[in-house]
């Protein structure tokens, strides 16, 4: 098998960046959820075709904003600024629902794709750095395949939680 023949360095690395992206991607299936019950919880379906408009202009325009800064700035940086406005818009949420005002809900749908969104971006661009081409070739349909295990769990673990509280 093809994952056999993987030298000590390439299976770390493989198994780490697995591991990674099903955290990534099970934290965004449950964001992108919890988005969309707070969002319908307030609003109807019938917004929803506005609310896809909007998310398309908001995630392209932090995609574009992302891209001019990655030939600009070091990933660590990059990835640190991220991070921070990650954890700012997420305080700016929690601290936003404790008031009753509407639009909190639709920065929450906002926020929720963000949040898919940036990190799958990082974590892309993170990756091209760890292996050479022939190495990604080889191993990112691997990785994808493990990240939808991930996700296919997750999926799983989320109801009984949500159901609990």
């Amino acid at each position: 098998m093809l994952l056999l023949d993987l030298s000590p360095v390439e299976k770390k690395r493989f198994v780490f960046v697995t591991l990674a992206f099903m955290c990534v991607t099970s934290a965004a299936l449950v964001a992108r959820t919890t988005a969309d019950t707070l969002f319908l919880s307030r609003f109807g379906h019938e917004y929803l075709a506005y609310m896809y408009v909007g998310t398309a202009l908001v995630v392209s325009t932090v995609a574009f904003i992302y891209g001019s800064l990655i030939g600009r700035l070091s990933i660590i940086r990059l990835i640190s600024l991220s991070i921070v406005f990650l954890i700012a818009m997420l305080i700016f949420l929690r601290l936003g629902l404790l008031f009753t005002w509407d639009g909190v809900l639709i920065a929450a749908y906002f926020i929720g794709d963000l949040t898919v969104h940036i990190p799958i971006m990082l974590f892309w661009t993170f990756a091209v750095f760890l292996f050479e081409p022939r190495q990604a070739k080889r191993l990112f349909g691997f990785i994808g395949a493990g990240v939808t295990l991930g996700c296919i769990v997750v999926g799983f673990i989320v109801k009984p939680i949500s159901v609990e509280f």
